[in-house]
């Protein structure tokens, strides 16, 4: 759905909704506004609220299935609070303030689609780690962090002396496992 995320109704027109809330059969809800710097209250419009939209398209007329898109900064930053951390183990809040405020609108997303789980909403989270470029045409987002970083240590010659790691994995792969899963 091309609409804005932050929008009532993704800002779609009413008769535009009512067609998705018979005709959708699943939801995989990727949409987000991706910044590590910005803090909650500046991405909640678009993160959280979009994915009560998205909530709401899922129980509205037909019943759908969400494929909700988080983040495995989630996981991360709940293991960084301390102790071991799986992916099944309960979201803390306690961890919160050590989160940046990406990570944390993530954190409440996770939070609204487990509770909308137990009322019996059919609903999958997927954390991916760092989605990068596509793996054919390298097209990517020019604006995210790592590719500026990239590009600045390209553009100036120069890098940091110490290794370093990122795990990426091409955006066209990602989506299609997460097709593939929710197809299953």
């Amino acid at each position: 759905v091309a609409g804005d995320l932050a929008k009532k109704r993704f800002g779609v027109g009413r008769d535009e909704w009512a067609e998705l809330c018979e005709r959708v059969r699943d939801i995989v809800h990727c949409g987000a506004y991706v910044n590590h710097v910005l803090p909650y209250a500046a991405l909640r419009p678009s993160n959280v609220l979009g994915t009560l939209t998205a909530l709401e398209l899922a129980v509205s007329g037909r019943q759908k299935v969400l494929h909700f898109i988080s983040s495995i900064g989630v996981v991360q930053g709940m293991a960084a609070a301390g102790g071991v951390f799986s992916e099944l183990s309960p979201l803390s809040e306690s961890a919160l303030s050590r989160m940046n405020g990406y990570i944390q609108s993530k954190w409440v997303c996770e939070r609204l689609v487990e509770e909308a789980h137990t009322r019996g909403v059919a609903c999958t989270i997927y954390r991916p780690a760092y989605i990068a470029g596509h793996s054919l045409s390298g097209h990517c987002n020019p604006e995210d962090s790592i590719c500026r970083l990239l590009r600045s240590m390209r553009e100036v010659g120069a890098a940091p002396r110490e290794e370093m790691f990122f795990e990426m994995t091409p955006v066209d792969v990602v989506a299609s496992g997460i097709v593939r899963t929710a197809l299953h």
